[in-house]
């Protein structure tokens, strides 16, 4: 009689397929992701996260991190809830190499730290920690600070050989090769691009072959070798078209033309970058394309063709002003969400803490005050703030924000009969955090009776504790799309679920206090009405 197949070692071979065309037939390799996504979802949630590695991986060098995010946030989630910490690294790594590529650093920072973090605490694997030492290199570098870079990525080099990844080897090797042209060192350059070149071309490794070919063929250009650069260049567009890597196959051509335009042959370099605007203006390129039409006005000037050199010299000075536009609207747009995530939230925590209904513990007034004002600093849809009546076990929702309007309607009570998995959980001082609310194991049970009928997708609870016992939550909850709850919505959130506690304090003291003196002055009447006598 056959057996049924071992669905774990079903598992690895389509990991193992995916392993093996990721770097040459990426979308083939998302497509089989996404079929394992499907499929492991709901119950095999340790599967879903090694897929999701190896797709947050690929969306990653297809420059398309930020379309993984929500993936990458639901198995996070996943890793913590089957205690897979060495899985977990991985995904932040995941996470923080995504909010790198959207220009959002300080955030990467945070899950590169919180990802060396796990690692080194669960002795996680090498491969985890050197790319979170690449990632952070790579900051570094961006702001100036290229000794500090070029130490994390002379670290990182000395722990390839644990892994034994020769696409792993190659990207240090590549960016470590970077940081020395940019610090003017191109000899040592040169010889760590050569091996990551015979590592590339050894093992078929065509994206970081096309970069290495790059960058040689820069190096051999600026040392006036022509005919050597030409051969780079040649060898590295034929790499970058076999894996459609257009980022790269733009630098090359333009390269090439610089490359025709040494020999004297401005026609076939204003051919050359031609065909690299192209790539640039399809894919978004925008800001190689400034430089790619000064180099064609250039180019044209020197065949006397002037006509087409003023129309790319307009064109460049169009995109450059375009460019400066935007950029301005960009630092505007990130020094906003600083000023958000830092400043202005700051003082809304501070005026919040300091208005006089939460001074006085007004308890309605201040419950409803902290979470309107709660929808605003973590930007979501609904906060609500339960109570519990520990005799009874039911959790009573005493205040609610809604930006529908819905504030004025409170939910049903819940009792811990009915939601043991989530009543257990609020006995953790820890914050519930769930991306992902609807596949949560700590949130599944309020799918039906709760979520959906808000249409909440995430949501993220602080349990409310007097006395190291849990008396209620706050909940922020994300309505419509996945809300990916980041580390300064967790400490936001834990300042507000504190202030909401010293509410409740203060009013139940203020109670006590009433209830004192009103026993004080009642024993005070007794005592007129019958006089001690001596």
């Amino acid at each position: 009689m056959n057996s049924a197949p071992d669905p774990a070692s079903q598992w690895q071979t389509v990991f193992d397929q995916i392993d093996a065309i990721m770097h040459v037939q990426p979308e083939d390799a998302l497509k089989l992701c996404k079929q394992v996504f499907v499929e492991s979802y709901l119950w095999e949630p340790p599967t879903y996260v090694r897929a999701a590695e190896r797709y947050g991986k690929i969306m990653d060098h297809l420059g398309r991190s930020s379309e993984a995010r929500d993936s990458l946030f639901a198995a996070q989630q996943a890793a913590q809830a089957s205690c897979m910490p060495a899985h977990e690294a991985k995904i932040l790594e995941r996470l923080a190499r995504g909010y790198y590529s959207g220009g959002d650093y300080r955030r990467a920072i945070q899950y590169w730290d919180g990802c060396i973090e796990v690692n080194n605490q669960f002795a996680g694997d090498a491969e985890t920690w050197i790319l979170a030492k690449v990632g952070l290199a790579q900051v570094y570098k961006g702001a100036g600070d290229y000794e500090a870079a070029l130490t994390m990525l002379a670290e990182a080099q000395l722990r390839t050989a644990q892994v034994g990844d020769p696409h792993l080897d190659a990207k240090v090797k590549i960016n470590l090769a970077v940081c020395l042209i940019e610090r003017q060192r191109a000899a040592e350059a040169a010889a760590i691009l050569h091996e990551a070149f015979a590592l590339c071309s050894e093992h078929q490794l065509y994206d970081y072959l096309a970069e290495s070919n790059l960058y040689l063929g820069k190096i051999a250009l600026a040392d006036g070798a022509l005919e050597t650069a030409m051969a780079y260049v040649d060898a590295g567009l034929a790499a970058a078209r076999r894996v459609n890597f257009r980022w790269c196959e733009a630098h090359l051509l333009a390269v090439k033309a610089e490359v025709h335009a040494g020999r004297g042959a401005a026609d076939l370099a204003l051919l050359a970058v031609k065909e690299a605007q192209a790539i640039a203006i399809a894919d978004g390129f925008f800001d190689m394309l400034i430089q790619q039409h000064f180099a064609a006005a250039h180019y044209a000037a020197s065949l006397n063709d002037f006509a087409t050199a003023f129309t790319e010299h307009k064109k460049g000075r169009d995109c450059e002003q375009r460019m400066h536009v935007k950029a301005p609207l960009e630092r505007s747009f990130d020094l906003k969400e600083q000023l958000r995530s830092h400043q202005c939230l700051n003082r809304l925590l501070l005026d919040l803490s300091t208005h006089d209904v939460v001074e006085r513990a007004e308890l309605e007034s201040a419950l409803r005050l902290i979470t309107e004002a709660s929808s605003q600093i973590l930007a979501v849809a609904r906060v609500s703030l339960w109570l519990l009546d520990v005799p009874s076990g039911v959790l009573a929702q005493r205040c609610l924000h809604a930006a529908d309007g819905a504030a004025g309607t409170l939910d049903a009570p819940m009792r811990i009969g009915d939601y043991p998995l989530f009543f257990e959980r609020l006995n953790d001082p820890r914050a519930l955090v769930a991306h992902d609310a609807l596949h949560h194991p700590h949130t599944a049970e309020l799918v039906e009776p709760y979520l959906n009928v808000h249409q909440i997708k995430s949501i993220l609870v602080f349990p409310i504790r007097l006395g190291g016992q849990t008396i209620g939550a706050l909940c922020f909850e994300g309505v419509g799309t996945q809300h990916n709850w980041t580390q300064d919505d967790l400490l936001l959130g834990k300042q507000l679920a504190e202030m909401s506690v010293r509410v409740i304090t203060s009013f139940e003291h203020t109670v006590a206090r009433a209830e004192i003196n009103a026993l004080h002055a009642g024993i005070m009447r007794a005592q007129n009405v019958f006089p001690v006598k001596n």
